[in-house]
């Protein structure tokens, strides 16, 4: 591969060439020059008026389905989805049939991942199924590849088995990753509570769900001297309580839902069950304190909060249809869009990038000659809206469907291959 990008922005502040408009020439894998007006031969030339280039992005807790749930979305068609919102990593979370909960499964996923035109890492169970009972073992997976450790969709209800994983993965420092949800709590709520979910008719989720579950496991966190990631975070108290356990010294650290982000409890009020997810989207006030938690460094990850569903369990009355929502091709542009005018560009793709990798202690790339090519190619300001019949992910259950957005991945560059997106 012979790829000459042209005039584009390098993000990257760890590189030399940060916020400079280079040419980059990538040969055989690598960055082998990095200069103004570069001659080199290539087989494709990118170039475009607003053209970034920054690190290849990284999402944490994408469900790809697979095993089990191909109807929903497989590796190769995640895969798709994924390089067309710009990511060059997956971790890819354990809902799986057969849940990914040992040796064998992790192997799997890593085995057949390595065909595809990114890296996925897998996520292994912390308990057996996902079903909060029995501790998996966490010791074997992490020796086949598991990056890390959580239930997935599945919030750990059981404070012995949160504190028991805990303990278990501080002895390769391991990370657990959990949801902050207490199911007993949330029971049959639609929405969250709030004026809006009175004026549905609809059951709220309140903010205690998640506070109550981050409290107990912060405390459980300060006991076990662990590591965790609280993943999906949606409210102001989540924001404060996070904001302190860092500033106390606990390893802990957090990541939010891009459409959460962008919209609101008050965007439900058309029930369109593609923006019934979980976390649910929250009031205006935790919006407005989520983004501060980006911008003060409290969230170092963006995700995508990637679920696909397939269409029958969508198009449904909104108390009926099931809880998620595709978003491996919209997640930049949301929180682009959200975030625009408020934080400068680097500390957007910090959260897509480099703030993942920290988090997971993946290799940082560099954007430096010689340094292997693993990069992310984006416009900012590049305006659109998705339409459900250009999406790659299988199922099309995308929260961000005829919106007006604001930034789109163009390509990545990973694996010694160039991967093009449409404009």
């Amino acid at each position: 591969m012979r790829l000459l990008i042209r005039k584009a922005l390098v993000v990257d502040p760890q590189s030399s060439h940060h916020k400079k408009r280079l040419d980059l020439f990538i040969r055989n894998g690598k960055i082998a020059r990095i200069g103004r007006n570069l001659k080199e031969s290539a087989d494709n030339i990118v170039e475009s008026a607003n053209l970034h280039v920054s690190t290849g992005w990284v999402d944490i807790g994408t469900q790809v389905c697979e095993p089990g749930f191909e109807h929903r979305e497989d590796l190769t068609s995640a895969a798709a989805a994924a390089v067309a919102g710009g990511y060059t990593v997956l971790a890819c979370f354990p809902n799986t049939d057969p849940t990914l909960h040992s040796k064998s499964e992790i192997e799997y996923i890593r085995n057949r991942s390595r065909s595809l035109p990114l890296e996925v890492y897998p996520i292994g169970a912390i308990s057996r199924n996902c079903a909060g009972k029995e501790i998996a073992e966490m010791q074997d997976m992490s020796v086949a590849g598991a990056i890390a450790f959580s239930d997935g969709r599945h919030p750990v209800q059981d404070t012995g088995l949160m504190l028991r994983s805990l303990q278990y993965v501080r002895t390769f420092d391991g990370l657990i990753i959990n949801r902050p949800q207490d199911t007993m709590l949330a029971r049959d709520g639609q929405v969250h509570e709030s004026r809006v979910s009175a004026m549905l008719g609809m059951r709220g989720i309140p903010g205690i769900v998640e506070r109550i579950m981050l409290e107990r496991d912060l405390r459980l966190l300060e006991y076990a001297e662990s590591r965790l990631l609280t993943h999906g975070i949606s409210s102001v108290d989540s924001i404060s309580l996070i904001r302190a356990a860092r500033r106390n010294g606990l390893r802990v650290r957090a990541s939010v839902p891009a459409v959460n982000l962008l919209l609101t409890d008050e965007d439900v009020m058309d029930f369109n069950t593609h923006l019934k997810v979980l976390p649910p989207l929250r009031a205006k006030n935790d919006q407005r304190a989520l983004i501060r938690g980006i911008k003060d460094g409290t969230i170092s990850c963006i995700c995508s909060n990637h679920e696909p569903v397939e269409e029958e369990h969508k198009k449904l009355e909104f108390a009926h249809a099931t809880f998620g929502a595709s978003a491996l091709e919209t997640a930049f542009a949301m929180a682009c869009t959200a975030l625009k005018g408020k934080m400068k560009i680097e500390e957007l793709v910090h959260c897509f990038s480099s703030g993942p990798r920290e988090i997971l202690r993946l290799e940082q790339p560099a954007i430096e000659e010689e340094a292997v090519a693993e990069l992310t190619l984006f416009d900012p300001d590049h305006a659109w809206s998705p339409e459900a019949g250009q999406l790659r992910t299988r199922s099309k259950n995308d929260a961000a469907l005829n919106r007006p957005l604001r930034g789109k991945a163009l390509g990545v560059v990973t694996k010694g291959r160039f991967h093009q997106n449409p404009g």
